[in-house]
Parts: C-alpha cells; sequence; structure tokens
C-alpha cells in the first residue's frame, strides 16, 4: 500500500525517558496515524531534567509526513537482503527451528509495548509475526501474518524486529531460520 499522508502526535515522556501517554493532534490517514504512534510507542529518550537537575516528564510533539517514494524501498541490511533472495528461489538454505542443532537461545527478546491507542478499552489480543533470524541470530523481515486490531500487528512487529539470539547451527554451521511467534496481549484493567 503506498500511503500519503501527515501525522502530528503529541506525548508525554516520563522520568525514565519512555513514552507514557500519546495522542494524535491531526492525521490525514488513519493507517499511518497507528504506524506513526506504534514506532514512536518503543522509542526512548534520554529523560528530560528540571532546574534542579533531577529527571522529570516532559511533553513533546512529533510532526511526520509520509510520502511514497518508487516501489516502496526499505534500507535493508545486506543479510536481510540475502534472505529475500533466498525466499524468492523457494526458500533455498533457510532452515525452521525443528531443524536446527540446538533449540534457539535468546539474547534479547523485549516483550511488545502494549498500544496506548487501546489503554482505555483495555482489550486483549493478539499477533502472529512471521520473520528470519539472519546467520548471526538477528531478527530481520518481520511481518504482521494475522492480528486482532491492526495495533497489536504493530507492536508485535517492532518488538520482534529488535530481538537477538545466538547464532542458529545446523550440521555445526550458521544457518537462517524462518519462524513464526505468536504474541498475546493481556486485557487492561
Amino acid at each position: 500500500m503506498k500511503a500519503r499522508g501527515e501525522v502530528l502526535l503529541e506525548m508525554i515522556v516520563d522520568a525514565q525517558g519512555r513514552v507514557d501517554d500519546i495522542w494524535t493532534v491531526e492525521s490525514t490517514n488513519p493507517w499511518l496515524e497507528r504506524a506513526a504512534i506504534t514506532a514512536v510507542e518503543q522509542w526512548r529518550f534520554e529523560p528530560a531534567q528540571n532546574k534542579e537537575g533531577l529527571r522529570c516528564y516532559t511533553m513533546l510533539a512529533l510532526e511526520k509526513e509520509f510520502v511514497p517514494r518508487g516501489c516502496g524501498f526499505v534500507p535493508l541490511s545486506a543479510e536481510a537482503r540475502q534472505i529475500l533472495r533466498a525466499i524468492e528461489r523457494g526458500g533455498e538454505g533457510i532452515s525452521t527451528a525443528r531443524q536446527l542443532d540446538a533449540p534457539l537461545e535468546a539474547r534479547v527478546m523485549r516483550a511488545p509495548v502494549y498500544p496506548t491507542g487501546l489503554r482505555e478499552k483495555g482489550s486483549a489480543g493478539e499477533a502472529l509475526i512471521e520473520f528470519c533470524l539472519d546467520k548471526n541470530g538477528d531478527a530481520e523481515l518481520p511481518r504482521i501474518v494475522s492480528a486482532t486490531v491492526p495495533e497489536f500487528g504493530y507492536a508485535a512487529a517492532q518488538a520482534v524486529a529488535t530481538w537477538l539470539f545466538k547464532k542458529p547451527l545446523r550440521w555445526g554451521k550458521p544457518t537462517v531460520v524462518r519462524m513464526q511467534v505468536p504474541t498475546t496481549f493481556a486485557a487492561r484493567g
């Protein structure tokens, strides 16, 4: 989907540098708005300081213009480009988790952030994300397979994109692994 639009967000950042609340001031496209909010919810800031040098809450604004360029080019790592070529060749050289010499061992596996826009509803939901681990164990190419609402899919994909594992091995050699992971979001009360 090639979408054009503008989104103006305002947010409160807590004393630890995490986005505590976020809301839309203006938006020309609800899909871009959701994507922008989900991305910003993952950000971490250097905490603001008051006159006494103590950490404090602060309010920020972000204006983003979305302009489609070409065929939707997104910068990819060399590893991600190699994985895409392997997928285009029918998955040649890509393993499944069951084919590995040992179970995957996570180094960094940050949980998704519950979407701010759904806090009022407090609803539960889930998302299924497909991704590949490159030969170094870095998550690449997260894709939303399904989600009860788009915000859960966006949040889960954002989190998966940061995951790191020990090198996956097959027959003693590093390999690319394609996998899916379900993510559950608990109801907020």
